[in-house]
């Protein structure tokens, strides 16, 4: 911007002071001719005025190509504005009509669980084909918003539990996965997994009695260097040395790294929470960062509440 300015006021001096022979002598003489100044001076002079205007034909430039450049930025921080309203704008649309499909969804999922619960005698095969539908069309709730990849799974208390008398070492198996997740996941069928070995298990069993407090979840479980999960015999062990999330994140070896767990139970319940406790409704995803901490967890409590009749109806039958 500096050198154009200054390109262009000496090609506008040059043209406009000695762009004929006549005007250079015009100009180096102009103040003899009219002052009456000797010609040394009048030399002198002209070539004074010649800078003179050079400087100010710089000035006028040099300032018209700033005035310009903030036009431009301006005009750019307009459409940039104008760019984030619009982006702004569908991510609040979009995040809207995941809701609004969540809920869509949700719909169905409740009609074919309350159906269930009205039947005098339900059918394992029925509870299991029922309860593969909430896990599928769960998981397609989840993978609309994000695109990520997210597994949907209900766990139980074993039937050997004593519900009226649960401890951190009974057993959790898993009842119900989606179909994807279930084709990928069958290898830890062998591992005995319960409530102790398991950081979201054993968090809400401690805290049960207390409705506001019994979910747990996370959006980065690489990060946590006290993580439990007896999945972790199937998959690999993480060596205690990776005590932050740099030198564990290489060693990671779970198929996921966020997830949400709420427990099975009824949330009107507001004693012995314990003894109407039979199990978790679990969600992961492969990424961090994949969960709405208030409205994810709601949800799931929400379904898990509704999936609880016709669970516990499997251990009564």
């Amino acid at each position: 911007m500096f050198k154009s300015a200054l390109s262009e006021a000496w090609k506008w001096s040059a043209k406009f002071y000695f762009g004929s022979f006549s005007t250079a002598i015009a100009s180096f003489f102009v103040f003899h001719n009219i002052l009456k100044f000797e010609f040394v001076w009048s030399i002198a002079c002209g070539i004074g005025l010649v800078i003179l205007s050079f400087f100010i034909k710089f000035l006028i430039n040099y300032f018209t190509a700033v005035n310009k450049l903030q036009e431009s930025l301006l005009e750019k921080e307009r459409q940039l504005e104008v760019m984030t309203t619009d982006k702004e704008r569908k991510k609040r649309l979009t995040s809207a009509n995941h809701y609004g499909e969540a809920i869509m969804v949700l719909k169905d999922i409740f009609s074919k669980v309350h159906y269930l619960r009205k039947q005098d005698k339900i059918e394992k095969k029925e509870m299991m084909a029922t309860l593969l539908f909430l896990c599928n069309n769960l998981k397609n709730i989840f993978e609309r918003r994000f695109s990520n990849n997210y597994s949907v799974s209900i766990k139980v208390l074993s039937d050997d539990v004593d519900l009226s008398n649960i401890t951190m070492h009974a057993q959790v198996i898993t009842l119900c996965r989606d179909a994807k997740s279930y084709k990928r996941r069958q290898n830890g069928n062998d591992v005995i997994h319960n409530i102790f070995d398991n950081t979201c298990f054993n968090e809400i069993f401690h805290n049960i009695d207390n409705p506001q407090k019994a979910h747990y979840i996370s959006n980065n479980l690489v990060a946590d260097r006290y993580y439990k999960n007896s999945s972790f015999k199937v998959y690999g062990d993480i060596p205690d040395s990776c005590d932050t999330e740099e030198k564990r994140q290489p060693e990671w070896s779970l198929p996921y790294k966020s997830e949400v767990v709420v427990p099975i139970t009824p949330l009107d319940s507001t004693e012995n929470r314990k003894q109407q406790f039979l199990g978790y409704l679990c969600v992961d995803c492969n990424v961090t960062d994949s969960f709405h901490i208030k409205y994810d967890i709601e949800m799931l409590k929400g379904i898990a509440d509704g999936i609880f009749d016709i669970i516990k109806h499997n251990y009564n039958g």
